[in-house]
């Protein structure tokens, strides 16, 4: 088959911490769909970067059927689209040509018909962008992508996913114009729904292509599983002793788009015996991340800190009004000052009125747990706990982690990459 896509052993640092890449390959070919997915750290965003705009590596190449990989379109959910523009001159406006003129404007218009009127989509040429719906702006850039007559399209559901009634349009799409013989990669942060029309899924892990799926073992992968209590364990007591002193629940199955407390409710219900037995866990509405006891950390919980706000200001701020509120300001602020000190004594950060804004990825991290930690919670489930962090910086948010379970806290990690969790986790829970 015709290769559209070949990257062969490429090194690449990212700057941003998201991962670098160490030797990854992928292939891609015409008419195919490939599904890569791998959780941010993994090299997932550095990948995009690659082929978005920077195609500076380190080691490795980046190649395309005459070379090189210039006929690449990237969709980035209709973002790349111009809101007070009609949909004929979005589709055309990578075109070069001018599109100002009688004639020339019937031309435009005339070709976005016959491309929407093939995609099934039922939207007019003339209508203006900021018009259509989120759904419609999605579909139209891939049309978009086809009407350029690019043979790779990328689609980025890294940092957005894709609504639930999105996808059967959106898959029907795909599925007709792989027929035409476009290829599309798709990348995502975690397995969802379109990897069942994908001909091959890959999953990273720490910068390399760790696992391929297809013909029957993707058909294995995607299908519907049954709904009998199948979880099992996990031994990891080889590690030297006291390197590995919490929890892990293996989440391989967790898809694009759904809650953590929704993915904990699904394994809770089809692993109910194993639940009851071993994870112990109440049920979290959508709404909540503390319940009897229990705390869930998601793993976005260091993006959910006032940023403008002081390092004093976010921690206390988690203390309830009626502890302080009601007391002498002498003696408020004396508690205040003791929580404060605490805090500074187990996380090593300084600096009362440092802005989160200035904190490091893993400060923040920190940070956000430890407003959780002040309520004395018997157990705390962290989600994807090392996302976005270096070496560096993984290991000084297990310093954290080892200080949780000294006070007698139960540790819980939470993730889709079982080499995340297992370097640390005494028994691993597997779905």
């Amino acid at each position: 088959m015709q290769e559209v896509l070949r990257i062969v052993d490429v090194t690449k640092k990212s700057e941003k911490s998201q991962g670098d890449l160490r030797g990854y390959n992928l292939e891609v070919c015409r008419g195919e769909i490939v599904y890569v997915y791998g959780p941010a750290g993994s090299g997932i965003r550095t990948l995009f970067e690659l082929l978005d705009t920077d195609r500076n590596t380190t080691d490795g190449k980046v190649l395309g059927p005459a070379g090189s990989a210039d006929s690449i379109y990237i969709s980035q959910e209709g973002r790349n689209l111009i809101e007070n523009l009609t949909v004929a001159e979005n589709m055309e406006i990578e075109s070069g040509r001018p599109l100002y003129g009688i004639y020339r404007n019937k031309q435009v218009v005339g070709k976005a018909e016959r491309y929407l009127e093939e995609s099934g989509l039922s939207i007019r040429a003339d209508m203006c962008v900021r018009e259509l719906t989120q759904t419609q702006k999605h579909l139209l850039s891939i049309v978009k992508a086809r009407m350029q007559h690019a043979s790779l399209v990328v689609l980025d559901c890294t940092t957005m996913t894709y609504e639930e009634q999105e996808i059967p349009q959106l898959a029907a799409l795909l599925c007709r114009y792989r027929d035409q013989g476009v290829s599309f990669l798709i990348l995502s942060e975690r397995r969802g729904e379109l990897a069942k029309i994908s001909d091959r899924v890959q999953r990273m892990s720490r910068g390399r292509d760790l696992m391929e799926w297809y013909g029957r073992e993707l058909e294995e992968l995607t299908a519907n599983r049954p709904g009998s209590d199948k979880s099992g364990f996990r031994d990891s007591s080889e590690a030297a002793d006291g390197e590995k002193s919490f929890e892990g629940i293996l989440d391989l199955m967790g898809e694009t788009g759904r809650s953590l407390q929704d993915r904990l409710r699904t394994i809770r219900r089809e692993n109910r015996l194993t639940w009851q037995q071993n994870v112990r866990l109440p049920d979290f509405p959508e709404d909540r991340f503390c319940v009897d006891g229990a705390v869930l950390i998601p793993r976005k919980s260091a993006l959910m800190l006032c940023e403008n706000m002081t390092v004093r200001e976010n921690v206390l701020m988690s203390i309830p009004r009626r502890v302080s509120g009601g007391l002498l300001l002498p003696v408020r602020r004396s508690m205040e000052d003791n929580v404060m000190a605490r805090f500074h004594e187990v996380t090593n950060i300084e600096g009362d009125k440092t802005p989160v804004a200035g904190l490091s990825l893993v400060e923040k991290k920190i940070l956000s747990a430890c407003r959780w930690e002040l309520s004395k919670p018997k157990t705390m489930l962290f989600e994807n706990p090392f996302w976005g962090m270096d070496l560096s910086e993984e290991e000084e948010f297990l310093v954290y982690l080892r200080h949780l379970k000294k006070d007698g806290i139960r540790v819980i990690l939470f993730s889709g990459v079982l080499s995340e969790i297992d370097r640390w986790c005494e028994r691993i829970i597997c779905p």
